[in-house]
């Protein structure tokens, strides 16, 4: 089966991509690899200009569409899209080498969305990375929110009244109103989806996830998330804005890369 590997792309902790299968991979860290944010980009490739079209947009209610119709995450890969240089090596490790898991409970990102009412807590970060945008406001979290078990501690809280997101890295509660994150960022839920975000690409946590809403009305009108342990350590596409990837074979996947299935093949006609 061909793998087009294209540079319009992206993803939140490392590649974006449709399954062979045409199911989606929930993110989650290989093996219990865990994926650390960086504060220093990485060095990159140039980004080209996508030129997409945007698909309908559907009505999650609260949980609501993630990001802006013409955000990366939301545009349909164009019918002629530049093809990567090594895409032919990319292509053959996702077809013959790599394992998929889906770790969703250990290592996935749990989304919390904070309705009038909830309280609203202070968080403090403890990675001494900049200015953290958590600690610049009270934050409201529902009091039932807690972050995924493994040692990335990641969640996602949204502010239903402000339209705001926030990512949390390594998190714990440390009193009924209060949580400490060792990073988190800020971002909103009507921009792009690029830039911040508690993730080694520098990229919302939210970007590429599928959610509830989403699974009940039996659509995923958006690009999906996964992560690898075979990501590139110099080498990134947009709209990543840096890599935490460490891997120097020939065949690894830039962090932001976009993975399609070849158009020719009928997904539904795959057994």
């Amino acid at each position: 089966m061909r793998i087009a590997v294209c540079l319009v792309v992206l993803v939140a902790c490392l590649v974006v991509a449709t399954s062979s299968g045409g199911s989606p991979l929930p993110g989650g860290s290989p093996e219990g690899q865990a994926t650390e944010p960086g504060p220093t980009p990485g060095e990159g490739v140039p980004a080209i200009p996508p030129t997409l079209t945007a698909p309908p947009a559907i009505s999650l209610g609260i949980e609501g569409p993630a990001f802006a119709p013409t955000s990366p995450w939301n545009t349909q890969i164009s019918g002629s899209p530049a093809i990567d240089p090594n895409s032919a090596a990319i292509a053959g490790y996702l077809g013959s080498e790599m394992r998929a898991n889906a770790d969703i409970y250990e290592y996935g990102a749990p989304v919390w969305t904070a309705i009038a009412g909830d309280p609203f807590n202070h968080v403090s970060c403890t990675e001494p990375w900049g200015t953290c945008q958590l600690s610049q406001q009270p934050i409201p979290i529902p009091a039932i929110a807690k972050s995924s078990g493994g040692s990335d501690g990641s969640m996602v809280v949204i502010d239903s009244t402000t339209g705001t997101g926030y990512d949390f890295w390594r998190t714990s509660r440390t009193s009924p109103t209060s949580w400490s994150a060792s990073w988190g960022t800020r971002f909103s839920m009507s921009g792009d989806g690029t830039g911040g975000g508690a993730t080694g690409a520098g990229v919302p946590l939210l970007a590429g996830l599928p959610r509830l809403g989403e699974l009940t009305q039996g659509r995923i009108a958006h690009a999906l998330g996964f992560i690898s342990n075979n990501t590139c350590a110099s080498v990134y596409r947009y709209p990543a804005s840096k890599t935490d990837g460490h891997s120097g074979a020939s065949n690894c996947i830039p962090e932001g890369a976009r993975i399609q299935l070849d158009p020719s093949i009928n997904v539904d006609a795959l057994p």
